[in-house]
Order: structure tokens, then sequence, then C-alpha cells
């Protein structure tokens, strides 16, 4: 992911399973040859983000470090297809 980038339009996403609150993400935010795998599941129990769900930002942590995840309801809102690697797809 790309360092001072601002995803303050993002999403905050919470694990239904263990808690933890990630951010959304597009394929287009993370680093070329990073693997996406580790983005598709949470960073504390690895559920997978069918299992994760939309928070308040009020209740998001502030002033610590949020992982981020590739979430498909945001790739579907900017029209992107996770297999495309994050372009527009018609």
């Amino acid at each position: 992911m790309t360092e001072n980038q601002d995803y303050s339009d993002r999403p905050a996403l919470r694990c239904k399973r263990c808690g933890w609150v990630h951010f959304a993400i597009t394929p287009d935010d993370i680093l070329p040859g990073v693997p996406t795998d580790k983005f598709r599941q949470c960073f504390k129990c690895s559920a997978p983000v069918s299992e994760l769900e939309i928070i308040p930002e009020s209740e998001a942590p502030k002033g610590v470090t949020i992982q981020g995840v590739l979430w498909s309801a945001l790739l579907q809102k900017f029209g992107l297809d996770a297999t495309s690697g994050g372009r527009v797809v018609a």
C-alpha cells in the first residue's frame, strides 16, 4: 500500500469473528508485486472478507494503524473487478 494516501472515503470494516477493524482497499492500493492473499482475510483471525461488516467511523479506533482488506462491495462500487488488477470493467 502506498504511503501518505488518504483512505478517509473508505468504509471501516469489523470482523464478525474477532472484532478486529480494517478499512476497505482496492487492488490499485496495493504496491505492484505484493501478493494480495493477505489482503483477502482478517488480519487477526484470517476470517474471509465475507465475514466483515461496515461499521460507523465513530466505532473505528483512533490513533492506531488499521490494516486494509480487499473488499468486494467496494470493488463493485467503483466498477472494478478483483481479477482485473483493479482496472475498470465495462
